[in-house]
């Protein structure tokens, strides 16, 4: 599970966005870094958001956390299982979240967890209620066909169906990598 390009490309999207708030992030799971310094510089280029050497620097960490501490999030967390990699909230995915945490992200990512848990339906019901009103939510993951990665293929059909207006989102971009 990593911060990959395509999840910048969602990133530097939202960042051109006024509305944007950068407060709160939580991932699912604790996210590796997925690109090179060239390839985080090139997506962010025109927000300015980013230098150079931050660039060298994001790159160069293990996980994400750092890239978001240089996007201006105050507070970064992880959902995990187990506590392996540090993760800040366990949780199992396959099972209700405590209303508690209910509305408390601003970004809550999805950087490849979803199509490993069982119970699906669970666990995209806990990525909504996490994120706030306002809010979004970054979902990367495999669609169909990529045969024996996870428990699921989800068409992309799956996720205009969920992420409707009459489940309260709105769908802002979707990033097909073929």
């Amino acid at each position: 599970m990593g911060i990959n390009v395509n999840t910048l490309k969602a990133l530097s999207l939202l960042s051109d966005e006024k509305k944007f708030n950068k407060q709160s992030v939580i991932t699912l799971g604790r996210q590796n870094i997925c690109f090179s310094a060239r390839q985080l510089r090139s997506v962010f280029q025109h927000t300015n958001l980013l230098t150079s050497e931050q660039c060298k620097k994001i790159a160069s960490s293990t996980f994400a956390d750092s890239l978001f501490q240089e996007l201006g999030f105050s507070v970064i967390h992880s959902m995990d299982y187990s506590d392996f990699e540090g993760a800040q909230l366990l949780h199992d995915l396959n099972k209700p979240i405590d209303d508690i945490h209910r509305n408390s992200y601003d970004l809550v990512i999805d950087g490849g967890t979803l199509e490993h848990v069982f119970n699906f339906p669970e666990a995209v019901n806990t990525c909504m209620k996490l994120v706030k009103k306002d809010g979004h939510l970054i979902i990367v993951t495999p669609a169909n066909n990529l045969l024996g990665h996870g428990f699921y293929q989800f068409s992309p059909e799956l996720f205009y169906g969920i992420f409707s207006n009459q489940n309260g989102f709105d769908i802002v971009q979707v990033f097909c990598k073929w």
